[in-house]
């Protein structure tokens, strides 16, 4: 109890630091150089990024003391978890009067640990697999994006109400190799969108600072998917907000909303704003897109949001493109291997990416630049996200059946088909 209103506390003046903005400029590519290289392996405590620096990741919530209420009860051992979703946020299209089920992620060292602590605390949690003792459900949980889910749990704030959650577990390990390499876009697309950080464990916050890096590359992906030269700020996030939900099996059987993404940004424009703000100006200062004056805003755009005129050259296309998370950006290469053979036998950077091999350059060359101009770059590029999404994202569904049981797995089913069928 004691700890729990500390950390409120600690919270409050965050929160008080994070509304003034101090600090908050572009983000700087040197911080990330070892990162874009070598993924995971150059991920390095000593990221020279301080916390004033990262304040655009700090959101309110209406129930955040709740929220932090709820994590208290967890006693096993937690590095970072944060609160996302419906239960967290609220979402154009749905009766707000209805209590959701809260949404959360703990990301642990240790998930084995973690699950044989909680199961003494938390047995009823956990589906039939408890039966087969923390070894299956360790294993289970490794699956797909490794995160294994506890959903409909019936959990009671400080107040004694009733809350009901979902929380996911995670190894650390597996958490920093999505946001530095977009291994499956789970946990890194969910931190693509606004989410409520509920927990900070120990001083390095590497997560929070390989999520500027994965802001910074759905924002990169986002505008190479871009259709059009004047873009409106809204359907940038929307394109960004999207990118997760690519490939994934349950937008395409009618599991979810097909306005999911219309309505989150809808709802959350200004904590989307905030978040990718030294993000926009990151690519403002590179030259890759310019802010549209007023006027332009109103006769190009038709309303008064901020409008963007883009300008991607074939040059800032390939420095966005050999900066892009290293197995997304290997899943690129691959696709255009046969095609551009010739190229990629005199581009040494790019086969090291290809072949794994340890290099510290960044340098675009001869192979990337024809993958740039390739006149079906934007559908390859698409089909990436797709396929980067796609394998996870139905590995995640066919775990619920274990880690929930039939009976939860079902209701979760049916009540996201209900949310889709009566949602605008």
């Amino acid at each position: 109890m004691v700890n729990g209103l500390i950390r409120r506390q600690l919270g409050y003046w965050r929160r008080h630091l994070s509304s003034r903005r101090i600090g908050t400029g572009a983000y700087r590519d040197e911080y990330y150089r070892t990162v874009v290289a070598q993924g995971y392996q150059g991920v390095k405590e000593d990221i020279k990024i301080g916390r004033e620096e990262m304040t655009n990741q700090y959101m309110h919530t209406n129930n955040e003391d709740r929220l932090e209420q709820l994590i208290d009860n967890f006693k096993s051992p937690i590095e970072f978890s944060f609160g996302y979703g419906l239960g967290v946020f609220e979402q154009s299209g749905y009766d707000i009067k209805k209590k959701p089920q809260i949404d959360m992620i703990h990301i642990v060292r240790e998930p084995r640990r973690f699950h044989t602590s909680n199961l003494r605390q938390f047995a009823e949690h956990y589906s039939f697999l408890k039966m087969f003792g923390i070894s299956s459900i360790s294993k289970i949980g490794e699956y797909g994006a490794g995160v294994y889910f506890n959903p409909y749990i019936s959990m009671r704030d400080h107040d004694e109400q009733e809350n009901m959650i979902k929380y996911g577990v995670i190894s650390k390990k597996d958490a920093l190799t999505d946001l530095s390499e977009w291994s499956s876009l789970y946990l890194a697309g969910r931190l693509q969108k606004p989410v409520k950080y509920l927990k900070e464990e120990g001083e390095e916050q590497m997560i929070q600072k390989l999520n500027q890096y994965n802001l910074k590359s759905a924002f990169g992906v986002a505008l190479l998917m871009m259709k059009e030269d004047r873009i409106n700020e809204v359907k940038l996030y929307e394109r960004i907000a999207q990118l997760s939900y690519m490939g994934d099996i349950r937008m395409l059987i009618g599991g979810e909303n097909p306005n999911k993404v219309k309505n989150i940004v809808s709802k959350q424009y200004k904590n989307f704003q905030t978040l990718y703000e030294p993000i926009t100006q990151y690519f403002v200062d590179q030259g890759v897109i310019r802010v549209l004056s007023e006027t332009q805003q109103t006769q190009d755009l038709g309303d008064e949001i901020r409008g963007f005129k883009l300008q991607l050259t074939s040059d800032k296309k390939m420095n966005i493109i050999s900066q892009l998370p290293l197995q997304f950006r290997k899943k690129l290469y691959q696709s255009y291997e046969k095609k551009y053979s010739a190229e990629l036998k005199r581009d040494s950077e790019a086969q090291r990416v290809l072949y794994q091999q340890s290099y510290d350059s960044v340098k675009p060359g001869i192979y990337v630049k024809s993958i740039a101009n390739d006149e079906y770059f934007r559908k390859t590029l698409i089909n990436t996200v797709k396929y980067t999404v796609a394998y996870p994202a139905v590995c995640q569904t066919l775990k619920g059946v274990f880690t929930a049981g039939l009976v939860k797995s079902f209701k979760y089913a049916w009540e996201k088909k209900v949310k889709n069928l009566t949602s605008n």
